[in-house]
């Protein structure tokens, strides 16, 4: 489970060790086989609980969230089984009290309809939920559609009682978080629940076999099909509310997109007031990003401009153009005014001339007069005809203007801005989005309440055929005892070839703010958590900042004709400024550490020089020297800064040798599992890589 989620193999996949055989079908891992050796052989895999504990809460309560959506399937699979008749009761209890009178046969609802009893299926899409109800007769639409609200409720209640469960096992501390699975899409069947990523991979579709698609909850509304039937149908753009959470400084928001499909972009819409923070789906991460570059295909912001650029003014144009239906019928009603006059005319000459017996005259004004009215009751029946046209037309607009705007309203009328900074998306009122563990931060939440809406689209605007996607959120009450941040960032530090640093600055050295960092861990002796980033080369993104070049683009050397001109440019800021490494330090129920460092586009050739570094290069497959240089130069900033903590603790006098080696032990254990992983790929280097480093050195 752990493996097949990019978010919790990337916070927890150190922490199991498999010592099987490897099973592949077509050249990938096949999990599901795994699953069944460990199961009938647990010996196999070794966990490191006490390093899962460690782990941030959230992490946790997602594990936890889809260790309870195993078993609640397990227990509907086989829910005679002696260990899962409890769970089964209870459940069933919970469902009786949500349903409504009509799915009983009684008054006294003790006896279900036969079809209620086939709900209770972990492997059925909401279509197939949706066919069964509808064999029920003799209850409404509606009454339906509140079965189906009943039993997505019911598998709510039972999914967080066996989150908490399972949240509890796992080392979580928290005591309060609100748990919610959310669907969008038209209901059909997607495959694999527990497969992150199943619904189109290069091209292709994931054939695994469907898992507890049943249990994720949507929201429904009724309305007319095609044919004009009424039926039920799932919402696509489904929100979720919470209230009550008023310290956003303890406050976080977990989320994780289950059913990704690069080829419709899904969107995730976080509001509080009237502001609001938008997240994408990232085709290349498979994760939530708040950068809507990375789709391949169609997006909700290009089905909206697509109303409001292309399908609204074409609409405007067949109302208000030269040609358009209100000309026309301007120019029916000049030629029915006209006939209408040459009639009126034409009775006048018929008297004229009956008076005067001209019988030659009176038949011409007689034809006149037919020829007009038959040419009036035309003109009148196609300015009929454009009126309608014309109503029909309008209406349309109306609707289209109306889904217009609500699709905007989805959005937000003031979203808000954001920069890429320190391996975070900043959003400039102080909010931000961490990518690495997929939370959300507010800054601020105006009366205690915010929302959570899932979009989810289809290849036109409006498309009854949408994308099936599903959204777990987990927002979580937490309980920060010290909010303290230490951040600073190391300009041009390192020697040209070189991942180690002289010293630390002074702004770090002699920060009070490491004092309190060591206060905190005094108290709360515990091992920290490093989050270490090697960017490679990197680039000038938003505002601004320093993010890892993705196209790792490299220069053969400086610009220059002479050496004097090459040391001049290198010192420009498009490279100086790209050799930086950016420090975070911060107190999360633990000490963390966050580094990022980047090198300038220059081609670095260490690994001609040094032999140790080339091995090193070679066996993680680094293709550029500049690549490893970034992640080394993290992991001795990482190093530095526990030595240095390490050595304040021992300077302390206020403190025995018994609590000064706990904390210290802490560090070195923080230290010792500490990776740092390459931002352009899935390399990672481990300290044990950089101690083999370090020690050829000395030899």
């Amino acid at each position: 489970m752990v493996k097949k989620n990019h978010v919790l193999d990337r916070n927890l996949g150190e922490f199991f060790k498999y010592d099987g055989e490897w099973v592949t079908v077509s050249g990938q891992v096949d999990f599901d086989s795994l699953e069944q050796i460990v199961i009938a052989e647990p010996t196999l895999l070794d966990i490191d609980f006490e390093g899962i504990k460690r782990a941030p809460e959230s992490i946790l309560a997602e594990t936890a969230s889809k260790m309870g959506l195993w078993k609640l399937v397990q227990i509907l699979d086989h829910p005679t089984e002696s260990s899962h008749e409890t769970d089964y009761k209870l459940l069933v209890d919970y469902l009786n009290k949500e349903l409504p009178d009509g799915a009983f046969q009684d008054r006294d609802r003790t006896r279900w309809h036969k079809q209620i009893r086939t709900l209770l299926n972990a492997d059925l899409s909401l279509l197939d939920k949706r066919d069964i109800v509808e064999e029920i007769e003799r209850i409404s639409l509606r009454e339906k559609m509140y079965i189906l609200e009943a039993l997505d409720a019911s598998y709510k209640f039972y999914t967080n009682k066996l989150t908490r469960r399972y949240f509890d096992l796992l080392g979580g501390s928290n005591t309060e978080f609100e748990n919610v699975l959310l669907a969008a899409g038209e209901g059909s069947k997607t495959y694999g629940l527990m497969e992150e990523f199943e619904k189109k991979e290069n091209g292709k579709l994931n054939k695994r076999q469907p898992k507890g698609i049943a249990l994720f909850t949507y929201q429904y509304s009724i309305k007319k099909s095609k044919n004009g039937m009424r039926d039920i149908y799932p919402k696509t753009d489904p929100v979720i509310a919470y209230s009550g959470f008023n310290d956003p400084k303890n406050t976080n928001i977990h989320l994780s997109l289950w059913g990704f499909d690069a080829f419709f972009q899904t969107t995730v819409v976080l509001k509080t007031g009237g502001r609001s923070y938008i997240l994408y789906a990232n085709r290349d991460s498979k994760e939530l990003s708040a950068d809507s570059a990375y789709a391949y295909g169609k997006t909700y912001q290009y089905h909206i401009n697509t109303l409001e650029k292309k399908i609204i003014p074409e609409i405007e144009e067949d109302l208000h153009g030269k040609s358009g239906l209100w000309v026309q019928h301007a120019r029916w009603e000049e030629r029915r005014v006209k006939y209408y006059d040459e009639i009126r005319k034409s009775e006048v000459a018929m008297r004229t001339y009956e008076l005067e017996k001209n019988k030659k005259k009176l038949k011409k004004a007689q034809d006149r007069y037919l020829n007009y009215n038959t040419a009036y009751a035309n003109a009148r029946a196609s300015k009929r005809k454009v009126f309608y046209r014309i109503f029909a037309k309008e209406q349309e607009l109306e609707y289209y203007q109306d889904q217009l705007y609500y699709m905007k309203s989805n959005l937000g009328s003031s979203p808000v801005d954001y920069v890429y900074e320190d391996s975070l998306y900043k959003f400039e009122d102080g909010s931000y989005f961490d990518p690495f563990t997929q939370d959300f931060h507010f800054s601020s939440i105006d009366n205690g309440e915010f929302n959570v809406r899932l979009i989810s689209i289809g290849s036109k605007p409006l498309a009854n055929l949408v994308d099936e996607v599903q959204l777990m959120v987990n927002a979580m009450h937490k309980s920060v005892p010290n909010q303290i941040q230490f951040d600073f960032t190391l300009e041009d530090s390192f020697d040209p070839n070189s991942y180690q640093l002289k010293e630390l600055p002074e702004k770090f050295t002699q920060s009070g703010k490491l004092d309190s960092i060591l206060n905190y861990l005094v108290h709360h002796t515990k091992e920290g958590r490093a989050y270490l980033f090697g960017g490679g080369v990197g680039a000038f993104g938003v505002d601004g900042a320093i993010v890892s070049d993705t196209a790792q683009s490299e220069l053969d050397k400086y610009p220059g004709l002479t050496q004097k001109d090459k040391a001049k440019n290198r010192e420009k800021r498009e490279f100086k400024y790209l050799r930086a490494t950016k420090v975070s330090i911060y107190i999360d129920g633990s000490a963390v550490f966050k580094i990022s460092s980047y090198t300038d586009p220059v081609i670095s050739t260490l690994s001609e020089k040094d032999s140790s570094f080339k091995v090193l290069k070679d066996s993680l497959e680094f293709e550029t020297d500049n690549e490893l240089l970034s992640c080394l130069r993290s992991m001795n900033t990482f190093d530095l800064i526990i030595t240095n903590l390490q050595k304040r603790l021992s300077a302390r006098t206020d403190l025995d040798m018994k609590t000064i080696a706990q904390v210290s032990e802490a560090l070195t254990r923080t230290r010792e599992k500490a990776v740092v992983k390459y931002a352009n790929g899935p390399q990672i280097v481990r300290f044990r890589d950089y101690q083999k480093l370090q020690s050829s050195k000395s030899d």
